[in-house]
């Protein structure tokens, strides 16, 4: 968390906030170039309920995964803050069995929302022409012998067992040849995103502190040393990469015959 860097006005317009964050290790290296004072209004909560949590109207502003934005295609969203990747780093991994022959299904678990499973049917459908079923994870069946598993959230980093899976990421961006926008910053507000787009450059934050920022997080040496290699990967801005990559992913549920209509982006 950051502070002295901004003026008397921002601070007092952002100390008011209430933002609502998905609990990963990725918004907590996005938390740590915030001032302390929209630090304060963070609340967090997992992936799946975050576009819910939104339409309560007790939140300004909250950091969806990208996909739900077809939920409200009025939604604001800023240019300030994102989360997104540009390789094989990211926050969802699949995991195949060695002995699998054929792919039919898929267990997903950990931090799952809409986004996850609509990109993963999309993504064997059009790179692998396989109509996959996807099978949540619960406490009933987590004792399962699960042959190939999606896992989102920060499980991946434990014992850095990502490194023998598939990245989503690497997997998207390869399709749509973007960065890859897993999280993105929205409101009903145009006031609120003005005031957050007051921010300064997060990603230039980051980089001056980048070993301070990871070596701060709940994980594992070996994970801290890993993500801080692939640091250059990793994207809290909306930049006209992260843009162009939005706007391609924001097309695939269309293609995929889940919506009518393109989604029009409504940066501000």
């Amino acid at each position: 968390m950051l502070s002295g860097r901004f003026n008397e006005r921002l601070f007092f317009e952002l100390f008011f906030m209430k933002l609502l964050f998905p609990q990963n290790i990725f918004s907590s290296l996005l938390v740590e170039t915030l001032p302390k004072e929209i630090v304060e209004g963070i609340s967090y909560t997992q992936s799946s309920v975050l576009y819910s949590e939104l339409e309560t109207g007790r939140y300004d502003a909250v950091l969806i995964p990208s996909l739900e934005i077809i939920k409200d295609k009025e939604l604001l969203v800023s240019r300030k803050m994102c989360i997104a990747f540009h390789s094989f780093l990211c926050n969802s991994y699949i995991y195949f069995s060695p002995e699998q022959k054929e792919l039919t299904s898929l267990s997903v678990m950990g931090d799952i929302s809409a986004h996850d499973v609509i990109l993963g049917k999309y993504l064997f459908s059009e790179m692998y022409s396989k109509n996959v079923e996807f099978n949540l994870v619960t406490e009933k069946n987590k004792d399962v012998d699960l042959q190939n598993l999606m896992v989102v959230g920060d499980n991946n980093f434990e014992n850095m067992k990502m490194l023998t899976a598939m990245s989503m990421s690497e997997e998207v961006s390869e399709m749509i040849s973007f960065p890859y926008v897993n999280y993105i910053l929205v409101s009903k507000s145009k006031a609120v995103i003005d005031e957050l787009n007051k921010l300064p450059d997060l990603n230039h934050i980051f980089d001056e502190d980048v070993e301070r920022i990871i070596n701060c997080q709940n994980i594992s040496k070996e994970a801290k040393e890993y993500i801080l290699e692939q640091a250059g990967a990793l994207s809290f801005v909306m930049g006209e990469n992260e843009e162009h990559g939005l706007v391609e992913l924001l097309r695939l549920p269309y293609f995929y015959g889940m919506i009518d209509d393109i989604v029009e982006l409504k940066l501000a």
